[in-house]
């Protein structure tokens, strides 16, 4: 079953080329803004000692948990289309999807590739899962004063985007920091800048206990 869906997305992308190229520009793009988008909005969850209304979901009656379920598996089902779509639009063979239950809970697409392509492919595809849950969070975030189920999608890609790009290393958001920084030849860096950002998070909830 998961390889006929594979299967079908692949041929699906080979026939309509442009537009499927064009969604690759589009999610990368979002998936690259994605990790300092993340990192600034923990970094304000953290001065501001709560997280804004719109970043959660109005539990307001069953249906509504039915629909952040749903909406958790749709916005899983894109981040990992998102990856096939990447691999398909460059030909890579032998995709393989799934969903990993052991270590950190999620879906996974892998596929046989060289060392040097991985090196080209690595950026534009760990981006795009990213940026498609980003872009879902966009489009669905103003039906938050016009309908609380549909802005349940936005919710849950928010929280699904917050945790794949986490720069830590397990996560998308690490490959693609790991990415950058080894195309701007700044690898050394990495670790500094890491535990920069722990640090300062650290100093903000020290501040926000001194000033409460």
């Amino acid at each position: 079953m998961r390889l006929l869906i594979t299967e079908a997305i692949v041929k699906t992308c080979k026939s309509n080329k442009k537009a499927f190229k064009t969604y690759e520009v589009v999610v990368c793009s979002l998936g690259f803004l994605s990790v300092p988008f993340v990192l600034a909005c923990i970094t304000l969850f953290f001065a501001c000692g709560s997280i804004p209304k719109f970043f959660l979901p109005f539990l307001i009656d069953s249906f509504t948990f039915i629909f952040l379920i749903i909406a958790l598996i749709l916005g899983l089902f894109i981040h990992e289309f998102s990856h096939i779509v990447v691999l398909a639009n460059r030909e890579v063979k032998n995709i393989s999807t799934g969903i990993s239950i052991s270590g950190i809970w999620g879906g996974f697409v892998k596929a046989d590739i060289t060392p040097e392509t991985y090196s080209k492919i690595q950026l534009p595809f760990y981006s795009s899962g990213l940026g498609s849950n980003l872009l879902l969070f966009l489009l669905f975030l103003p039906f938050l004063t016009l309908s609380p189920h549909l802005h349940i999608m936005s919710v849950a890609n928010f929280w699904l985007l917050t945790i794949n790009a986490i720069p830590a290393p397990l996560m998308d958001g690490g490959k693609v920091f790991e990415a950058i920084f080894r195309h701007l030849k700044l690898e050394k860096y990495m670790e500094v800048i890491s535990i920069g950002v722990l640090l300062f998070w650290f100093l903000i909830i020290i501040l926000r206990f001194l000033i409460s």
